[in-house]
C-alpha cells in the first residue's frame, strides 16, 4: 500500500505538469499622443497688487503661504523661503524677473523671502514645465516678477509705516511719474524683524534670528513710438539675517549678509505680426 501511495506522489506532478498548456495572448494596439511642446498651455495664476488687495510688506512666501497655492518651505519670519511645485524640487523651479532668470548660480534656487510684493506690478505662476527656454530649473514651473509702466499724464506717491510686536518695523515708499514717451516708476522699503521674545523661566529675552531688510526697484522707459519702447529696470536688495544664538547664549552677534544689484535693458518693438524683444542683463 505504501507503494502505491509513493507511486502516486510521485506521478502528481507529472499529471499537473501535462494539464497545462502554452497560451499566448494578444494585447490591443494602444498609441500614446500628445501636443507639440511648442503648443503646450501652461496653467498661470497672476495677481496684480494694484486690484488684488495685497498687503502692503509682504514678501511673496508670506503670499503664497496665504493664498495656498504651493508648498513653502519657511525656516522662520524674514529667513530662507522655498518653494515646490507640482512636486519638483525648489532648484527646478525658475524666478523670472522682467524675462531674466535670477535663480542663484551656486545653488540653483531662488529665496522667497527676499522678493518683496510691493517692488513688481505683476505676479504670476506658471504650473508647468517651460524648459524649452530656461532649461531644467522650470520643470516644476515659474515665477515671473514684472514691472511695468503707465504712459499718462500723471503722478502717484505712495507711503506706509507700520509696527508689531517682537520688534517688527516696517516702511515703504513708492512714486511715479509719466507723460506719452517717458515714464518712471521708483519704490523702496526696509523692514526689521527682531524675533525677541521673553521665556518665563528665565525671565529674559531670547532673540531669535533677527532680520534687516532693504531694498529699491526702479524702472525707467521711453516710448518713441507707440508700437516700440526702451526699458531699464534696476533692483537692489540686502538683507542681514542674524545667526540664531545657541541655546546657552541670549543673544549673537555674527550676521549673514546677502545683497544683490540687478540691471536689465529691454526693447521691445511690434510690427505687424511681428515682436522682436531683446533684452541685456549684468547681476552680481
Amino acid at each position: 500500500m505504501r507503494r502505491y501511495a509513493l507511486a502516486w506522489v510521485l506521478f502528481l506532478p507529472l499529471v499537473v505538469c501535462a494539464q497545462q498548456t502554452d497560451t499566448s495572448y494578444a494585447l490591443p494596439f494602444i498609441e500614446v499622443t500628445a501636443n507639440s511642446v511648442l503648443n503646450k498651455n501652461l496653467n498661470t495664476q497672476t495677481w496684480l497688487p494694484v486690484t488684488d488687495n495685497i498687503p502692503r510688506g509682504m514678501s511673496l512666501d508670506q503670499l503664497l503661504q496665504q493664498r495656498g497655492l504651493a508648498s513653502i518651505r519657511s525656516y522662520g519670519a524674514g529667513n530662507l523661503a522655498t518653494i515646490s511645485l507640482r512636486g519638483a524640487t525648489s532648484a527646478q523651479t525658475s524666478m523670472i524677473w522682467n524675462g531674466v532668470p535670477i535663480n542663484n548660480a551656486m545653488l540653483g534656487l531662488a529665496d522667497l523671502s527676499n522678493v518683496p510684493v510691493d517692488g513688481f506690478d505683476e505676479l504670476s505662476i506658471d504650473y508647468g514645465s517651460d524648459a524649452i527656454k530656461y532649461g531644467s530649473a522650470s520643470i516644476g514651473g515659474n515665477i515671473r516678477l514684472n514691472s511695468g509702466l503707465e504712459y499718462k499724464k500723471e503722478h502717484s506717491f505712495s507711503a506706509q509705516l507700520s509696527q508689531g510686536s517682537f520688534g517688527n518695523r516696517q516702511g515703504h515708499f513708492g512714486v511715479s511719474f509719466g507723460d506719452k514717451k517717458w515714464s518712471s516708476a521708483t519704490r523702496m522699503g526696509s523692514s526689521m524683524i527682531r524675533n525677541d521674545f521673553v521665556i518665563p523661566v528665565l525671565n529674559s529675552k531670547q532673540q531669535s534670528s533677527a532680520v534687516r531688510r532693504s531694498y529699491l526697484i526702479h524702472s525707467s522707459g521711453w516710448r518713441p513710438q507707440e508700437n516700440m519702447e526702451f526699458k531699464i529696470d534696476f533692483w537692489r536688495q540686502q538683507s542681514n539675517r542674524q545667526v540664531p544664538p545657541t541655546t546657552r547664549q541670549n543673544s549673537s552677534n555674527a550676521y549673514q549678509i546677502d545683497a544683490n544689484n540687478r540691471i536689465a535693458l529691454s526693447m521691445n518693438k511690434i510690427a505687424g505680426a511681428w515682436k522682436l524683444k531683446g533684452t541685456l542683463a549684468w547681476m552680481k
